[in-house]
């Protein structure tokens, strides 16, 4: 990646966690999605989420990134405090977390560059007067946005994409532009679902190193997937969901032996892939 690439969250290492889950209960009537979920992300650390389908997994991240808010309990990041109430733009605008989705969101007919560049938006925050008379404080940040989405898009290797058409590139690329359009707010938190889904072996490889490189610049991720081998090699810890409730969370070695783990998901699940 590149060396100027600038990701928030090196300024927070005094904070012992990125985020604090503290008793996260999600109901959709009768159904208990979520049954008090309590677990830590330490700040520049790797978190694998995993559990069977259903098991709640993107129904946490969705309450963490406030796109749905819990029945109870509460989530709290560094450097902000207990963020349950807080709108879902509030967080992307402070550049607090970020986060990818299970299905492709691809602006089609717009470049690469133009897909990664929405991911700014958030964070512009300008009055209609001051963007209809184009004032030197909105060009500014409009430039700074450009540069950000430009160094981006270089660091992930997009540079030769960045004037195509996002949504007729391939799977694996197209999944790299949104990890891109994720980072560009620069967040402290990165939320990826299920990243690798539908890619090739090297696809899969190129999105392990991505992840790799990114911890070692201090952003703190939770990462869904269902190739448990992948979660394994990528995390400092693993959280395993089942039925909505947490029944393991801890060191990749040590999780991987859990009676209960082994019986509920990796009995079933394709370690190697």
């Amino acid at each position: 990646m590149n060396a100027g690439l600038r990701i928030n969250g090196g300024d927070a290492q005094a904070a012992a966690h990125a985020l604090e889950v503290t008793r996260v209960s999600k109901h959709f009537g009768g159904i208990r999605a979520l049954s008090d979920v309590s677990f830590t992300v330490p700040q520049g650390k790797v978190v694998g989420l995993i559990g069977p389908n259903g098991a709640g997994k993107t129904t946490l991240l969705n309450v963490i990134s406030s796109l749905s808010k819990p029945t109870s309990g509460r989530i709290s990041i560094a450097r902000g405090g207990d963020v349950t109430d807080w709108p879902a733009h509030r967080i992307a605008a402070e550049g607090r977390i970020s986060r990818t989705f299970q299905n492709i969101r691809m602006f089609q007919g717009m470049s690469v560059f133009e897909n990664v560049l929405t991911g700014c938006h958030a964070s512009l925050s300008f009055g209609m007067a001051a963007t209809l008379l184009r004032m030197p404080s909105v060009r500014r940040m409009e430039e700074e946005a450009r540069d950000r989405t430009s160094d981006i898009i270089h660091s992930l290797g997009l540079g030769a994409y960045a004037n195509r058409e996002g949504g007729v590139l391939s799977y694996g690329i197209q999944r790299r532009v949104e990890i891109a359009r994720a980072l560009v707010s620069n967040p402290r938190l990165l939320l990826l679902d299920e990243p690798t889904a539908g890619m090739t072996p090297r696809e899969t490889n190129e999105v392990k190193e991505l992840i790799q490189s990114l911890r070692e610049r201090s952003l703190a991720m939770i990462v869904i997937e269902h190739k448990a081998g992948f979660i394994m090699s990528i995390s400092d810890k693993v959280v395993v969901l089942n039925f909505g409730a947490v029944i393991a969370d801890g060191a990749p070695a040590v999780v991987r032996q859990n009676p209960a783990v082994i019986e509920a998901y990796l009995g079933a699940a394709d370690e190697h892939a």
